[in-house]
Order: structure tokens, then sequence, then C-alpha cells
């Protein structure tokens, strides 16, 4: 799982008290992110707008790097069996020293507005196949300032010209459990927020005077719903019906585990939904303005005839 996660996965969506384990070989992947040196991208609260950030690392750990073991590992190639002596062992990779670990990064413009991680590094004791006893490690990440929750509220700020206020709302406070990693709880209100889009998609359907409204009733499954909605719905929306799926199943069947792993998947879905409808709101304003402007502009020209 570690190879795969981005800086700001790791730092930045990871939740509070997640664990993130690794074998042995998994160890470079595992100090790239933990001393990671580099920027990640992020809304910067003292700023008030999104900003670059940058590690106050200037350096990985050099034992703890793959060109380091690779080096230890030739060396050993190149002892030879005719020099009388024994041949040194393979060594393992490395651990990283069990600790706690401060990951601070500074803001672009202000060198003063920091955001800081911590993380606990702990050895874990398992048995391979080989039926001995292996080292393998795990981090988990005890602190953040400022939080997940703090971070992406302001982001989500650009929804409230789309969506009422409740909506929103319930928004917010998915974010905000998942951030104290409650996973069920944010599902119901992503739940909500889903279920609203597609009823604020009905109310304006029922305007219109070919509008099957019994039809509609009759389609108690949620994807039918949204397939007879598809005009008045964004087209992310309509081709990945199956999100609600997924947020119905969270509910039900999912462990508090699996619905933080699957949260970021969801919202980022929500969001990209709601940024659709972002940019239709922007299109059909510019069309009334543009329309407006042509009509003054013909009325203009009739008058002057």
């Amino acid at each position: 799982m570690i190879k795969e996660m981005s800086p700001e996965e790791f730092y930045l969506e990871l939740p509070l008290y997640s664990k993130v384990s690794w074998e042995r070989t998994g160890i470079f992947s595992a100090a790239k992110l933990l001393f990671y040196v580099g920027t990640i991208d992020c809304f910067c609260l003292e700023c008030g707008k999104p900003s670059t950030f940058r590690s106050e690392r200037t350096a990985i750990p050099a034992e703890l790097t793959e060109e380091s073991y690779k080096r230890e590992l030739k060396k050993i190639a190149a002892v030879s069996p005719m020099s009388g002596g024994s041949i040194p062992t393979k060594p393992e990779p490395p651990l990283i020293k069990p600790d706690i670990y401060l990951s601070a990064f500074s803001c672009g413009r202000n060198y003063l507005h920091k955001i800081q991680f911590l993380y606990k590094v702990q050895n874990e004791i398992t048995v391979g196949e080989s039926k001995k006893e292996e080292t393998a490690q795990f981090l988990e990440k005890i602190g953040q300032y400022p939080s997940i929750a703090e971070l992406s509220l302001p982001e989500i700020k650009k929804y409230r010209t789309v969506v009422a206020n409740d909506v929103y709302s319930d928004l917010a406070k998915g974010i905000g459990l998942a951030a104290h990693d409650v996973g069920i709880g944010s599902y119901v209100y992503l739940r909500r927020v889903f279920e609203r889009l597609i009823e604020d998609a009905h109310i304006l359907a029922k305007n219109n005077s070919e509008w099957d409204e019994d039809s509609y009733q009759k389609n108690s499954r949620m994807a039918e719903r949204i397939t007879a909605l598809k005009d008045y719905l964004p087209e992310f929306l309509v081709s990945h019906s199956s999100l609600y799926g997924l947020l119905s199943k969270g509910l039900h069947e999912l462990s508090e585990e699996e619905c933080l792993k699957h949260f970021q998947v969801i919202r980022v879905g929500i969001e990209f939904i709601l940024d659709q409808e972002i940019e239709a709101k922007a299109r059909r304003t510019k069309i009334e303005e543009a329309s407006k402007a042509i009509n003054r502009a013909v009325g203009l020209v009739k008058g002057n005839a």
C-alpha cells in the first residue's frame, strides 16, 4: 500500500490514527514519504488561498536510501571466496528507528505559515514463509495541524453557490467526521448529499410538461431514477451512478476502516459532480449576459436606423 501512496495522500488524506505497514523491502518507499523532500499543494489557512508548501527537510537519512543499500550489496558481491575469509552475509534492508517523527512544511508565500504532521513508527514481528520471525514495520499518524477538516473546508466553499445550505452543511460534516476517523458516519452525510442532488433534479424535471411522474415513481432503484433524470443531472453523475451503490453498501456492509478507505474516492466523485454544476451555472450566466448584450446592441442599431 505504501508504495502506491503519493506525498499528498500520505500527508493530506491519511486520516488521524490510521496505520500504514510495510514489509522489510518496502522500507525505502516508507522512508521517501516519512522523510519527504519536496512540495505538496494544499490550502493555506493564513493566506486564505491555495498554496505550495515545501518540506523543511533537506535530505532523506543516508542509511535509509536505496542507493546506500545497493552500495552495501556491491561491497559484499566484490568479496572473493579465494581471499580466505568468510563471505559476509547479505544484509537485510535497514529499519526506521522506532520513534515519533515530525514533518513540517512551509508556505511558499510566507515561510512562517506552516502545516505539521506527527507519525509514530513501530516494529512488528511477523512469521514469514520460512517459519522464521521477521521484522516488519508500521507507522501511525498521531497528529496534524491544521486538521484535515480545516484544510478541506475552505476548498469546498465554492459549492455554496450551487447547493442549498443544508446540503453544504452535510458535505462539511461528512468531511469532518472522516477527518476524525469516523467512517460510517461520514458515509451517512455523503449519501444525503447524493440523494439531495437527485431530488433537486427531480423537482426541476417535474416542471417539464412532458415529464412522466408516475413512471418515475415506479423506479425504485436509484440507478433507474438517475437514468430517467439524465437530462437534468451532471454528466459525471449519470456516468457514475454506481457511486450510490457504494454509499449504500458502506452503511450496511462495510466496516469503519473500509468506509474510511473509500471515503476520499466518493468525496472526489461528489465534488466532481458539483464542479460540473458550477461550470454549467457559469455557462448559463454567460449565455444570459451575451443574449442581453446582443439584444441591447440590436436595439441600438434599430434605434439609429
